[in-house]
């Protein structure tokens, strides 16, 4: 990795990024990354809403680098997991369809703005992008909104999606009696149908109000009618900044080869920077409110979202038994570069079935992949690398640290290399 230079003109050892700070709230996970101090701060902060299915899990790291390169321009921001998806719990039902997802947009905006920030940039991809906007009205103080290949027309979508997953079901070669017939479905995720009933409806052209001053819409490669929808909201007033997501595919289409897209990145950012505003004298500091997490509490298990290891430069989720604990604690290794709940979210489910048996377990982003930062010194890809033992040497330290030894270490694919 490359390293910086000091005033001196000697080389300056790089200094460790820390994870994201993590929040619970709204029976979710979010992750909070504050300004980068000794800079400009902003009462500005950025909340991203994220696609679904295999594109959330394939731009994980994406929406992790993009939060760090703000902070680096003052800008705190938050991005958290949907009702149902990831870390977060199941909801009692989805009865209230895409509002259930809507819902918990607003609550992170309030997050926001109990910490300080006055005011809001909304950046969603995919769904996440269409979700914003309906959620638009329902947000204060929002200045402006990047959609990032949003979903303009849900049935289109929905169609897409489904041929998408034939081509995973493919590549991954699972044999037809095994593939989800039913519902919408990839990558092992299935679409809640209250969600799916109302993604099938949705339009976005049936906008009917100004949802912000500002816009910036980069469509994907042969996106319809991202044209025709820019023009409806400059009808309202909105000034629109149109472009291309370029790098789009070679980005969502598989988390072990996803690629981040550098010109987008900078794009985004220099779009948000020039619609900040500076800081208050009345802003407080906003790290103590996020010092200590809270803990998601479940059916037979407590979970606590944690940063751990040199510099709290690994994320993880720690679950933990509500029955008296039994046996050895699982240290759950993930594979590839899928993010620690999973692909098709089989290790969230796994640590919360484990504690129901009294088993606690820590799963995590090992460094450099999803939601942990590159360790300092270590290559850029790290799969079967032995830079990542480090990573479950400090896991099992961390197990240590709260009195939970004996454990074992659980993983498949790269996983079980590490294991």
């Amino acid at each position: 990795m490359s390293e910086g230079t000091g005033h001196s003109g000697h080389l300056a050892p790089q200094r460790q990024q820390q994870a994201a700070l993590p929040v619970v709230f709204a029976g979710t996970v979010g992750l909070f990354t504050p300004a980068e101090q000794g800079g400009v701060q902003s009462d500005t902060a950025v909340l991203f809403a994220s696609p679904w299915g295999l594109e959330e899990i394939s731009t994980r790291k994406f929406r992790r680098v993009l939060a760090e390169a703000l902070s680096k321009q003052g800008m705190a921001s938050l991005r958290f997991d949907y009702p149902g998806t990831g870390d977060a719990l199941d909801p009692p039902d989805f009865q209230a369809g895409c509002r259930v997802w809507e819902d918990s947009l607003v609550a992170a905006a309030g997050v926001l703005r109990t910490a300080g920030y006055g005011r809001l940039i909304v950046v969603g991809q995919g769904l996440g992008a269409a979700l914003a906007l309906r959620a638009a009205p329902r947000i204060p103080n929002l200045d402006g909104m990047a959609l990032l290949a949003p979903v303009l027309a849900g049935r289109l979508y929905l169609r897409e999606l489904s041929l998408w997953a034939k081509v995973v079901d493919g590549y991954l070669q699972i044999e037809e009696e095994h593939r989800v017939k039913e519902g919408v479905a990839i990558a092992g995720l299935t679409m809640p149908p209250e969600i799916a009933a109302d993604v099938r409806k949705l339009d976005l052209k049936q906008i009917s109000c100004r949802i912000a001053d500002n816009c910036l819409l980069l469509s994907s490669p042969a996106q319809v009618g991202a044209t025709e929808f820019a023009a409806h909201l400059r009808g309202f007033g909105t000034h629109v900044t149109e472009g291309f997501f370029t790098g789009y595919q070679d980005l969502i289409s598989n988390p072990l080869t996803s690629r981040i897209p550098g010109e987008v990145l900078s794009e985004v950012v220099s779009w948000a920077s020039r619609l900040k505003t500076a800081s208050s004298s009345q802003m407080r500091a906003v790290e103590p409110l996020f010092a200590a997490a809270a803990t998601l509490s479940g059916d037979g298990f407590e979970e606590t979202p944690v940063r751990f290891g040199r510099g709290d430069r690994l994320h993880g989720v720690f679950c933990n038994p509500k029955s008296e604990r039994a046996g050895a604690t699982a240290i759950l290794l993930g594979s590839a570069y899928d993010r620690h709940s999973g692909w098709g979210r089989l290790t969230t489910e796994t640590a919360r079935r484990l504690a129901a048996s009294g088993i606690a377990s820590l799963r995590f982003d090992a460094a450099n992949v999803a939601d942990s930062p590159p360790l300092v010194g270590a290559p850029e890809q790290v799969l079967y690398k032995d830079a990542q033992q480090i990573d479950v040497f400090e896991a099992l330290d961390y197990v240590e640290s709260r009195n939970l030894l004996p454990a074992i270490a659980v993983g498949r694919c790269r996983g079980a290399y590490l294991a």
